[in-house]
């Protein structure tokens, strides 16, 4: 990841939580939203590193500006986690001969939020930069995790044949492509074996020949980028990783489950 972008995004989990909470508004108004008329700066400016602070923290919280969007719509039952009996207080701790505390990690390392759970329970709440809990932020890649889970309940649930089943089952176009004779153990492990660099920066990176299409919102762009990719290993044997294997991966459960996955999300979890 580049390093700006890694810097401004140490949101942690609040910032899912706040972007979950402010997409589920019951409104649905776009005027409602704190942050919605601030400047911006473009998806090219993130991946170069090119925004300073600020004009970051704007473009991370309103990211739904730049990229085509599903609303995640909240299930029936939504449960929030309590707060612990006991919050965390300031400490301090020693690295490399120094001292530091809670309010020099929160400043060196640029945090926009911060949530703590122990036990379930919040132990320490904050945000920073104009953040709050109705801020929407990018998730980055939270959504491979995300992504992988939907992944195992569509197998739980039979959509998904199992960990052996090849991709091109469920994404007809990947055939004849370096994908063939790739399985979903291979794609959630990133092992598929087809090349890829990842490298945010550099825009003739196969990263950003995705990010080119994902914006495009050209239907099958993106595919069309991981079908053109040639092999580099035998599957199974190499771990590269790959923000194109969770596309990939979105499609598998996407052509399983027969509909998108902001909507099985939403049924599931």
């Amino acid at each position: 990841m580049n390093r700006a972008i890694g810097r401004i995004c140490t949101v942690a989990l609040a910032g899912v939580l706040a972007f979950v909470s402010a997409t589920a508004s019951p409104d649905g108004l776009e005027g409602a939203y704190p942050h919605g008329s601030e400047a911006i700066g473009t998806v090219e400016q993130i991946y170069d590193g090119a925004l300073m602070p600020d004009d970051a923290v704007a473009t991370f919280r309103n990211i739904d500006r730049l990229f085509p969007t599903r609303t995640i719509k909240a299930g029936g039952t939504v449960r929030g986690p309590p707060l612990a009996d006991r919050p965390l207080t300031n400490f301090s701790f020693e690295h490399d001969g120094a001292m530091y505390d809670l309010h020099d990690v929160m400043a060196l390392d640029n945090f926009t939020a911060l949530l703590v759970l122990k036990d379930g329970e919040i132990a320490f709440e904050t945000y920073q930069r104009g953040n709050s809990r109705d801020t929407r932020w990018m998730s980055m890649s939270v959504a491979k995790s995300v992504t992988s889970t939907l992944a195992a309940i569509a197998i739980k649930e039979g959509l998904i044949s199992g960990l052996d089943a090849l991709v091109t089952d469920y994404v007809p176009s990947l055939k004849d492509s370096a994908y063939d004779g790739v399985n979903v153990r291979d794609v959630l492990m990133m092992a598929s074996g087809v090349r890829w660099n990842e490298t945010y920066a550099d825009p003739a990176s196969d990263r950003r020949a995705l990010l080119r299409a994902q914006i495009s919102q050209v239907p099958g762009s993106a595919m069309a980028v991981m079908a053109a990719l040639p092999r580099a290993a035998p599957p199974g044997t190499v771990n590269n990783y790959s923000t194109g294997e969770t596309q990939v991966l979105g499609e598998i459960v996407r052509g399983a489950v027969g509909k998108p996955l902001a909507e099985y999300l939403s049924e599931k979890i």
